[in-house]
């Protein structure tokens, strides 16, 4: 199995039966991250977000953010 930079990755499977080949094909994976995102005030994300979603604010150098989570999604696609 081969991966690239980006969080992809292939590996190759080819299943024999008596010495034949009965099939063959690729399998492909993905790994998509996104960290989490701070929100401070003072935008409008802000007041979207953070005051209409009444999520937990918090204060940095005396500005409030909120914290928007990130994601992370595995993928697999056969060929």
């Amino acid at each position: 199995m081969s991966f690239d930079s980006l969080g992809k990755g292939t590996a190759r499977l080819t299943v024999r039966v008596a010495g034949q080949r009965a099939l063959r094909r690729a399998i492909r994976t993905s790994v998509h991250s996104r960290p989490d995102r701070r929100i401070f005030e003072g935008t409008d994300a802000f007041i979207n977000y953070c005051i209409n979603g009444n999520h937990k604010l918090y204060s940095y150098h005396l500005r409030l953010y909120c914290i928007k989570p990130g994601s992370y999604r595995e993928g697999v696609l056969f060929r």
